[in-house]
């Protein structure tokens, strides 16, 4: 009998009623479930317009334009979901050219239906669960993006297959724990407008699934005293100084604090020279 239901089905917990992504904004929930729909339930090849990328399994490929379509939302209000996402360690998104490849995390856990305690239901998945997956998120997984010519073709693994689930989930933990000493830090951070250029910094390096939560925990620490040590004499702008700096960090894709302590001096001396205009 052919199936009623196209493109396959995704689980979701009942938890999830009582998960902290249940508090968030109802936007925010949206654009989570949309994220969810969107991902590989196995690896698939794709073409970014220049070499074959292999987009793994809890991955998916969308542009912010392609993300709001798909989740009925304006893309300025996707943007901010998105990040909020990625700032609880739900979402995690590698920016390229003209498209980002987003991750979640937990994916293979939360998608394992063996992890379900409805015996019911686990007995089911066992016999005909992987029969309806093959079946299905064709029309899901028609990533978009194919424009560019022909060349040599490279296959470029975004997730390296584990032994189990465990690795993945304690590693992500961990990363959720640091972002959030992170976060914390930035909360203390006043006046606000420097507040939410540094959160919005740290929104950058979180999104950059390349740099481990504690060194991202490390920078924001590094940052906040950084701050602190400009001493405000003389008429020094340092706030006004300090967010320049941030700016002009994620400008140029650096995510050190040694960049953003040697773009403040230049600017101290810009600034003692007359010439400094933020």
């Amino acid at each position: 009998m052919p199936a009623e239901i196209p493109d396959g089905a995704v689980i979701m917990a009942r938890a999830i009623l009582n998960s902290s992504l249940w508090t968030m904004r109802p936007e925010d929930r949206v654009v989570a479930m949309t994220c969810i729909a969107l991902c590989n339930w196995r690896p698939r090849k794709w073409w970014d317009g220049r070499a074959e990328v292999v987009i793994g399994r809890g991955q998916f490929v969308a542009s912010w334009d392609r993300l709001a379509k798909a989740a009925g939302l304006k893309t300025k209000v996707v943007r901010t979901s998105v990040q909020n996402l990625c700032n609880i360690g739900f979402l995690a998104r590698h920016r390229a050219r003209r498209y980002s490849i987003y991750t979640l995390p937990k994916y293979d856990h939360y998608q394992d239906i063996t992890k379900y305690s409805d015996s019911a239901v686990v007995g089911a998945g066992k016999t005909s669960g992987s029969e309806r997956a093959a079946n299905g998120q064709r029309a899901g997984n028609k990533q978009e993006g194919k424009e560019g010519e022909e060349g040599n073709k490279k296959t470029i693994p975004l997730a390296s297959p584990t032994p189990s689930d465990q690795p993945l989930l304690e590693q992500a933990d961990r990363r959720v724990e640091a972002l959030g000493k992170a976060l914390q830090i930035v909360k203390t951070v006043e006046p606000e407008p420097v507040r939410v250029v540094l959160h919005e910094f740290l929104g950058w390096l979180e999104s950059r699934p390349e740099i481990p939560g504690k060194r991202v925990h490390e920078t924001i620490f590094k940052l906040a005293n950084l701050r602190q040590s400009l001493i405000a004499d003389n008429g020094i702008p340092r706030d006004k100084i300090f967010v320049y700096a941030l700016r002009e960090t994620m400008k140029h894709d650096s995510f050190s604090a040694s960049y953003v302590a040697k773009v403040m001096q230049n600017a101290v001396m810009k600034w003692r020279d007359g010439i400094f205009r933020g």
